[in-house]
């Protein structure tokens, strides 16, 4: 089972690394997209810290990760149609393109499940609660 999943992954946290252990325990192939800093300016009001490259150099780096590509800048669900998954797994407080996604799934003709992760357990999730050696566990 290919599964994507996508977001904007700036200062990678554990709560990202729980995301990616998860979709990693249910699927064989894992694709991450990572979103364009104009979109992500236009979704959080703000540019994001890290450029895109450096964002999708970080997820290159971690194992277990399939394959790394950088969204699209014009259509946001066009690599989904590239990729065609299986399933696409979202975050347990991803809001961002969610609401029209299984509609554009079924106007595409992609039959991708749609599963929400689930809640990652510690109270907060920021990147100053990165443990050394966490990432070589995945």
């Amino acid at each position: 089972m290919k599964a994507m999943l996508f977001g904007t992954f700036d200062g990678l946290h554990v709560g990202h690394i729980d995301l990616l252990r998860q979709a990693q325990e249910l699927a064989d192939e894992v694709v991450v997209l990572v979103a364009q800093d104009s979109t992500v300016e236009k979704v959080k009001g703000a540019r994001p810290i890290q450029t895109i490259e450096e964002r999708m150099q970080v997820l290159k780096a971690i194992k277990g990760i399939d394959k790394v590509i950088a969204g699209h800048p014009d259509d946001v669900y066009a690599r989904i149609e590239q990729i065609r998954p299986d399933c696409i797994i979202l975050g347990y407080d991803q809001n961002a393109f969610v609401e029209k996604l299984e509609h554009i799934l079924e106007e595409r003709k992609m039959p991708a499940q749609i599963i929400r992760a689930k809640k990652y357990q510690a109270a907060e999730r920021k990147s100053s609660m990165l443990k050394p050696g966490l990432l070589e566990r995945i």
